[in-house]
């Protein structure tokens, strides 16, 4: 009686820690599920990337076509530099969200390792008791043969769960290798940038050359212009002898002793020393020479255009 007394006692251990093996199943199970799940979420994701990937290489292709005709299209490449940020901007954001997820599954696969080593401790300890009951015991040999087949199949489930631990570990390599093509991609839009920035320095140092070049030519302009007065002047201007002219050109004053005679340097004309008493520098001449009052206007005003 005692010992059929500790074969029940046994028997009732043993179908507790089968109903505990159970809920663990269903426990894993639900794990299982989850980790679908985020494979699924990570495999759209990385469609998304692919796809933001290509878009990115389009871009750069057309930037380097650009740079090529960066003197003829230097605002078009100022908006795809635009738009190359922007999506750059969403890239990076995508790679954070993607790296979040890897740790999200890194923390999720060391959960799933500790949940299988404390199953496999609960099968050994189920092997054991399943031993000892079949030493003890050929009236529960159906129920011992049907906890192997049970444990078979969790066996089995276990390698498959395995095979997909290691395809996911697959999929955080090729993840981390998309992170690696991306940095490689931030420093080409880093080396882009940089080149458009010596270009743009050398579109406004070829600008500045233009401006002053052509402040040169208007002064030029200026001079030939001033040269082809002074040469009219010089042609029209008739130099007038002393012995002619008795009284001034510009006041009608007779010219005496004390109101001695003045040659106009630009006209030719005499007059008193009042009516000529400026100074200016003309183009035939090195110093500035002395003008009637007329003609100081005149000059006055040309310089002053």
């Amino acid at each position: 009686i005692q010992s059929r007394a500790g074969l029940y006692e046994l028997y009732a251990t043993s179908q507790k820690n089968l109903d505990v093996e159970m809920k663990l199943r269903q426990h894993l199970g639900k794990k299982l599920e989850v980790m679908r799940r985020l494979k699924e979420e990570n495999e759209t994701a990385l469609q998304l990337l692919e796809k933001s990937v290509h878009e990115k290489q389009d871009t750069i292709v057309t930037l380097r076509k650009q740079l090529e005709e960066m003197k003829g299209a230097n605002l078009k490449i100022k908006s795809q530099l635009k738009v190359a940020k922007e999506t750059h901007h969403a890239d990076s954001l995508s790679i954070r969200n993607l790296e979040a997820k890897v740790s999200q599954l890194s923390t999720e696969n060391r959960q799933l390792e500790t949940s299988l080593n404390d199953t496999k401790s609960s099968l050994r300890e189920a092997d054991r008791t399943a031993r000892e009951i079949g030493e003890k015991l050929q009236e529960i040999q159906l129920a011992r043969n049907t906890a192997e087949s049970d444990l078979a199949v969790e066996k089995q489930w276990r390698a498959s769960l395995q095979m997909e631990l290691q395809r996911e570990k697959d999929r955080v390599v090729e993840l981390t290798n998309e992170t690696k093509k991306f940095k490689s991609l931030k420093q080409e839009y880093a080396q882009l940038q940089e080149k458009y920035a010596c270009v743009q320095e050398t579109i406004s140092e070829q600008e500045i050359a233009l401006v002053e070049m052509g402040r040169q030519l208007s002064l030029s302009q200026q001079k030939l212009a001033d040269m082809k007065v002074v040469s009219q002047v010089m042609t029209e201007s008739v130099w007038q002898e002393d012995r002619d002219i008795l009284v001034c050109q510009a006041c009608e004053s007779a010219f005496s002793v004390a109101k001695r005679k003045h040659h106009c340097r630009n006209c030719g004309g005499i007059f008193c020393g009042n009516c000529s008493d400026n100074t200016m520098q003309l183009a035939s001449s090195a110093k500035p020479v002395r003008v009637c009052d007329n003609c100081y206007q005149l000059l006055l005003e040309r310089s002053s255009k």
